[in-house]
């Protein structure tokens, strides 16, 4: 034994904090302002815009009130926003936790309650959750939204682009907040300072010889703390940050092709993560020639799994990396060689870290003696939020010492000494579970699990299964007379748990086996294996040779041994990494990727095979999001075809079919649907209130802001339109009045739509009560229209006061300012609340009831049924009448929708390319007025009639059809 080969827990390690995070970032920005910084799918973003767009937000939060003693809530996926936002919170000296929008919002709810932050940033376009929506009306929660492009995110803050004072920061001070699983059953938040990750970022960039020239991936987890690694590291040397898209990461194919395509040099990974890229690599006849590092960390690496990797990227140099997220950067390294024999090492300290192995004795072990592992750094983590008896146990003075200043912490890990002083990973010394690459306190689990109504006792274990294989075991004893529904439960953990949490299998048992000291006897609890995990007696055997194959791989993959044809993945216990490995596996068969992703639908063995050989699978596991939206489109594309056929009919349908022919259909179906009426109103009301609620949830300043955005674009359609429109007038009758019509009528009314449409929000959004809120709005407007007709049109008006005052009720009158348009506000955020709903039934009920109330008021008003075919009379029974209308239609296409997958194929292309039309509305709408000028100015021209409408006509659908051509290839062309 060479003791020299041991560390020495009295040597004196240097402690030099002089740097906070983001400064060696603003000095390169300097340096190198033109560099690419950051490269995504939204584009790429130098040093120079990066800056600009951090100290812009940084200048929002400040703006917001925001004080260096705060808290900052990040909210995000995989996006360039995310790294705006990281930059700013630490540029504005307040401290940031990262919470990623995958998890449940119990989860994200959890973390909230634990740092109680002043401000949340969205990034993206994730969705706010209704709590946070609730604490920011009642103003305990500002809230900013950052678009995910630079460009966009740079014009939505430019009010903010000034110098921010110069803040003289303790480094000493809480930069961020990491989260791990807890043992009380809640995630535990751990605070850190400035000083660890510039330390080892330091280190990093001059052991591994990083250059400006590497091109960096961000891979790791959101909410951990290797992503700051990821970021900060390729920032700090003036190097490219490439950011994949989240889906990305679970397609192997794309995985792979995106490290190649994009030449990535350097990427930190899980076991895990190598085995998504393996899984890429083994469908594709290429290697990685120019990466040069891989650096392995959060889990226990096996000799499969970097052998694997050697192949794919033969000139990578592979690193073993040891830190725990209280550390809380990787404190250990070893560099892995392809002859080593053994378990891998997770090697020796970084600079002025130690591991130190102790004995029972407490004394540090000897060569291959077990013991305990410890990490002795000056640049550990301060500790656990509002857990100071936590932080008092797990970091303790140095005892070999005695210094107050010289810090180590209890890891739980257990390890030993090889004769060259590098440390081996033995196990864990506690309950915790490394799984993955995540840290699992299995009583959290346990806790969730005991909530579900019926369980009494749950208990959670990691098995082993195959090789490389670790996955979850949850057992419970239920209730006496309850029967638990695996699939149930399962919903009920994936609401509550991060999905790596939720076990892979779960075992029910009339009682947990005991030993003679009333404990549980782990040994004899049953395996996974010999579960069955089928469906019991509607077990049904595979059929034909490609079942049997689907059936082999699954038993593999999810390690059970009776798995039948109707079963489903996922209720199987699948997760997104062994859905991965299955996916790999049916591709090899010959199984197309859109087929066998309906293991993520939930769909069967039998489905798949039925899909793969061609049949009509009759199935409805269609996602309730995409129903809605599409039952949405479909109404919009019904309206806009009809509103441009109702435009053009006198000019275009009456010459093709003669007056009063093709014509009088459209008589008949334009007051449904027409521009100035309600049902047109209703339609639009309906898609602006299920896209603000998915969006913003009312978010009064959000919902401001996308107004202001889309009047800047609007007005500039409105000046080109007002100039075409001039130009189909002799000169000689532009008058003052035209003139006045031509510009400030238009700019008048959108001018109104942009008002009103904030203050429906704004006012909806004043409580909880949403609905509520919406009914006292619609009697609110239809006494101020009512209003204005009394007084403004009533009396006795002269000259252009009198213009004003008629083109004011016009305008009102014209973007339904009105019953129908919150109305149908009203049922989009009721469909968003409820789309996973079968609406079909309420709809049709409420269209035929509120039908019924508008003819009964027509006839009780006018004592006949005259007047149900114009198209300006805004009476209450109109709004009624048309609005039913418009319900009856929607209850029929949801009807539809909700047996989509039944329909035959050309009426499925049918409904999809109705859909196509209403994603196009705006492009359709501005085009096809412009069709109109352009007639009339070639006509002007000297063109014949033929040519001067033909022309419009095709440069209309020449661009129309090239938008909706991709439009369907993007949304549809895979989709059922």
């Amino acid at each position: 034994m060479n003791d020299l080969s041991l560390p020495n827990p009295r040597e004196i390690l240097e402690y030099k904090p002089n740097a906070t995070i983001q400064q060696a970032f603003l000095e390169q920005a300097q340096k190198t302002p033109e560099s690419t910084a950051l490269s995504a799918s939204h584009g790429q973003c130098s040093y120079a815009q990066l800056e600009i767009m951090s100290r812009q937000l940084a200048g929002a939060i400040l703006a917001n009130r925001v004080k260096t003693s705060d808290r900052i809530m990040i909210l995000s996926d995989r996006n360039p926003a995310l790294i705006y936002a990281v930059l700013a919170a630490l540029r504005s000296g307040t401290t940031f936790t990262i919470a990623d929008a995958s998890y449940p919002t119990a989860r994200i709810l959890s973390i909230r309650e634990i740092i109680q932050p002043t401000l949340l940033i969205i990034c993206g376009s994730q969705i706010v959750p209704e709590e946070f929506q609730l604490a920011n009306q009642l103003n305990k929660l500002k809230i900013l939204q950052v678009p995910e492009d630079y460009k966009s995110a740079h014009i939505a803050y430019a009010q903010y682009d000034q110098a921010i004072p110069k803040l003289e920061l303790d480094l000493a001070c809480t930069a961020y907040i990491t989260f791990t699983s807890g043992s009380t059953g809640q995630p535990k938040g751990i605070a850190t300072n400035h000083p660890p990750l510039p330390h080892f970022i330091a280190w990093h960039v001059q052991q591994h010889g990083f250059t400006s020239n590497d091109h960096f991936s961000m891979l790791s987890g959101l909410s951990h703390d290797p992503l700051l690694r990821d970021i900060f590291t390729p920032l700090s040397i003036g190097a490219n940050l490439h950011i994949p898209k989240q889906a990305t990461i679970f397609d192997p194919d794309k995985l792979f092709e995106w490290l190649d395509t994009n030449k990535i040099t350097v990427s930190h990974l899980t076991p895990a993560m190598g085995e998504i890229i393996a899984a890429g690599a083994s469908n594709q006849d290429s290697i990685l020639k120019n990466q040069r590092y891989f650096f392995w960390g959060g889990d226990v690496l096996s000799h499969k799994t970097s052998q694997r990797l050697r192949e794919i990227a033969p000139d990578a140099q592979q690193v073993n990396f040891y830190g725990t997220t209280e550390t809380p950067q990787a404190m250990a390294s070893f560099v892995i060689t392809p002859d080593w024999q053994g378990p891998y090492p997770i090697g020796r300290g970084i600079k002025d870290t130690q591991l130190l192995v102790l004995n029972a004795a407490g004394e540090l072990a000897s060569v291959d003696e077990p013991g305990d592992l410890i990490i002795r750094s000056p640049y550990l983590s301060q500790g656990y939020i509002n857990d100071e008896e936590q932080t008092e146990s797990k970091f303790t003075i140095n005892k070999f010492t005695g210094s107050t200043n010289d810090y180590c912490y209890h890891t739980g890990d257990i390890g030993k000494y090889l004769p060259d002083g590098n440390v081996v990973y033995l196990g864990r010394s506690d309950n915790q579970i490394k799984i993955r690459g995540f840290r699992v306190e299995p009583s959290e689990i346990t806790n969730a699990m005991e909530k579900f109504t019926g369980i009494t006792r749950a208990l959670v274990l990691a098995k082993n299964i195959g090789e490389d294989r670790k996955i979850l075991v949850g057992y419970y004893v239920a209730a006496q007379n309850q029967d638990i529904d695996h699939n149930n439960l399962l919903n009920h953990l994936r609401s509550n748990l991060p999905s790596y949490m939720v076990p892979s299998h779960l075992m029910s048992l009339p009682a947990f086996p005991l030993l003679a000291n009333g404990k549980i006897d782990l040994l004899s609890l049953p395996e996974p294996e010999s579960h069955e995990q089928s469906s019991g007696e509607n077990y049904i055997a595979p059929c034909n040779e490609r079942e049997a194959e689907l059936v082999k791989i699954w038993q593999d993959i999810l390690g059970i041994t009776t798995i039948g044809v109707n079963d489903n993945f996922l209720a199987l216990g699948g997760d997104s990494l062994s859905a991965l490995k299955t996916l790999g596996r049916m591709k090899q068969l010959g199984i197309p990727n859109a087929v066998a992703r309906g293991i993520f639908q939930g769909k069967t063995i039998r489905e798949i095979v039925g899909e793969d050989n061609g049949d009509e699978i009759q199935t409805n596991n269609i996602l309730p999001e995409w129903r809605t939206n599409l039952l949405i489109n479909i109404l919009r594309g019904i309206l806009v075809i009809i509103v441009v056929s109702d435009h053009w009919s006198e000019g275009f349908i009456n010459r093709l079919f003669g007056k009063g022919n093709g014509s009088n259909i459209l008589e008949a179906l334009s007051p449904i649907f027409n521009i100035a009426t309600p049902g047109f109103a209703y339609v639009f009301g309906t898609g602006l209130g299920y896209f603000f609620y998915t969006k913003y949830h009312i978010n009064k300043k959000q919902t401001r802001k996308s107004m202001q955005f889309g009047a800047i674009l609007i007005l500039i359609g409105i000046m080109i339109g007002s100039f075409l429109n001039l130009g189909s007038i002799p000169f000689e009758e532009i008058t003052p009045t035209v003139f006045f019509n031509a510009f400030f009528g238009p700019l008048l009314y959108y001018a109104l739509a942009m008002l009103t449409a904030s203050i429906w929000f704004c006012l909806i959004g004043l409580s909880r009560y949403t609905y509520l809120n919406c009914v006292l709005l619609i009697i609110f407007c239809y006494f101020i229209f009512h209003g204005c007709e009394y007084l403004l049109l009533d009396r006795e008006q002269t000259g252009f006061l009198q213009l004003i005052r008629l083109m004011l009720v016009a305008k009102f009158n014209y973007f339904n300012m009105s019953i129908g348009a919150i109305g149908g506000v009203m049922t989009g955020i009721y469909l968003r609340r409820h789309c996973a709903e079968n609406l079909s039934i309420k709809a049709l009920l409420t269209g035929i009831t509120s039908t019924a109330t508008g003819v009964a008021l027509l006839y009780l008003n006018s004592g006949s049924f005259e007047g149900l075919h114009q198209s300006t009379n805004m009476e209450l029974w109109r709004w009624l009448f048309y609005s039913g209308v418009v319900l009856i239609t929607a209850s029929f296409i949801f009807s539809l929708v909700n047996s989509f997958t039944h329909l035959p194929k050309f009426i499925r292309i049918i409904l999809q390319v109705l859909a196509v039309f209403g994603q196009a509305t705006f492009l359709i709408i501005a085009l096809h007025s412009m069709v109109l000028y352009g007639k009339a100015l070639l006509t002007i021209a000297g063109l014949p009639i033929s040519m001067a409408i033909s022309i419009p006509v095709l440069i209309f659908l020449s661009i129309n059809g090239w938008v909706m051509v991709r439009l369907y290839q993007l949304y549809y062309s895979d989709a059922y």
